[in-house]
């Protein structure tokens, strides 16, 4: 994020137990996922002195934000004004641009970074009054895959509207967007994830099934998907299985599509997936990689604009209940 010029926010909520250490530690909003582990790890070490009351040690609940600053503000999703102004409808040129402030990295399509199939192209969006993405056209994509994902990406963000004169407005934006298999472009892959594409490649990977665990998973941290925004019209109801892996530090990884009625909520789930937070998980009291499925259900209420779908507690609930194959 540093290197990306990217900096943001993240409000943490939190117990101070009467030893004065932090309990329950979760990440309440965050301006991208990328900062809410990191916020949540320190503030995990933080301790207080512990509040008082009647002369008496006790736990108090506290909300904190978080800033991680850099000297220049989202450099990679800078906005711009296109070349040719001139050339739009009136209600679409502003005098004061558009600025991120949340975001979310596009997942990389699993098939594509496993064959190492790299994509770079540009895509055009319109900002709506409320900052909201509408109309994302992703036609220039060479191949499906990535268009759905960055439509999933661009439904999770949100800007400050443009103005003009003073007012809100509409702003007709280009970005250019870079899946790079081997150099990271503007999606970003993990060396945690590189580290199980390469296990996945050999006759025998280690990578455990939960089964094998000492403990069920449970989500510590996520974020429920997005009801995808080109759906929002028909208001369809829809479910996907998405397959992914939670590395040795607890991260989900690798989001893949198993089946989905529609690819847009599969890559809504992967976005989605990809943030979730479970902590270590453990066979035989050893840290291990473990290969999960979960199905996500969506369901679009008509007086909710954007509805998201099952929490990820809710998610691994039906998971584990169901009891599906590793």
């Amino acid at each position: 994020m540093r290197q990306a010029g990217i900096g943001g926010s993240v409000l943490v909520d939190f117990v101070v137990d009467s030893k004065g250490e932090t309990k329950n530690v979760s990440a309440v909003h965050f301006s991208n996922p990328a900062f809410a582990h990191a916020a949540v790890d320190a503030v995990r070490k933080w301790r207080f002195e512990a509040g008082r009351k009647d002369g008496q040690s006790v736990s108090s609940r506290i909300q904190v934000p978080v800033l991680f600053e850099v000297a220049e503000n989202y450099a990679v999703w800078r906005v711009e004004k296109l070349t040719d102004p001139d050339k739009l409808p009136p209600e679409y040129r502003w005098d004061v641009a558009p600025v991120p402030v949340e975001t979310a990295f596009a997942v990389y399509p699993f098939e594509a970074l496993r064959d190492g199939k790299s994509a770079k192209f540009s895509v055009r969006f319109l900002v709506e009054t409320h900052g909201r993405v509408a109309d994302c056209d992703v036609s220039q994509a060479p191949s499906p895959e990535f268009g759905q994902a960055v439509r999933a990406m661009f439904d999770c963000w949100r800007f400050t509207p443009a103005t003009k004169a003073g007012k809100p407005c509409l702003a007709l934006i280009a970005m250019e967007v870079d899946f790079n298999a081997t150099k990271g472009g503007t999606v970003p892959v993990s060396e945690s994830a590189r580290k199980v594409l390469r296990e996945l490649k050999k006759s025998s990977p280690r990578i455990s099934g939960l089964a094998e665990l000492d403990a069920k998973p449970k989500p510590v941290m996520g974020v429920p998907a997005i009801y995808p925004s080109a759906l929002a019209a028909k208001k369809t109801k829809g479910e996907t299985l998405i397959e992914f892996f939670i590395d040795e530090q607890g991260d989900a990884q690798l989001p893949r599509i198993v089946s989905s009625s529609s690819p847009e909520f599969g890559y809504a789930a992967a976005q989605a997936i990809s943030t979730w937070w479970f902590g270590s998980l453990m066979k035989s009291g050893k840290t291990v990689v473990a290969r999960v499925q979960i199905p996500v259900a969506f369901d679009l209420s008509a007086t909710v604009p954007q509805q998201s779908s099952t929490p990820a507690t809710e998610a691994f609930k039906v998971k584990t209940q169901q009891n599906l194959g590793p």
